[in-house]
């Protein structure tokens, strides 16, 4: 999904509805996270989270 955004290449409305997906999932991701407080303070999830 990232991907196809920073193409930039498509249209605004899909555009928008890729944002919102993506804004969607790492809400739920960072909802599971807080059940895992060993997996948080790893450095290959700290990495992926600022990669992010």
């Amino acid at each position: 999904m990232r991907e196809r955004i920073l193409e930039g290449n498509l249209p605004s409305e899909q555009r928008l509805n890729l944002e919102s997906d993506i804004d969607q999932l790492l809400g739920k991701l960072n909802i599971t996270l807080e059940a895992y407080p060993d997996l948080k303070a790893s450095q290959n999830f700290m990495l992926l989270q600022n990669f992010l």
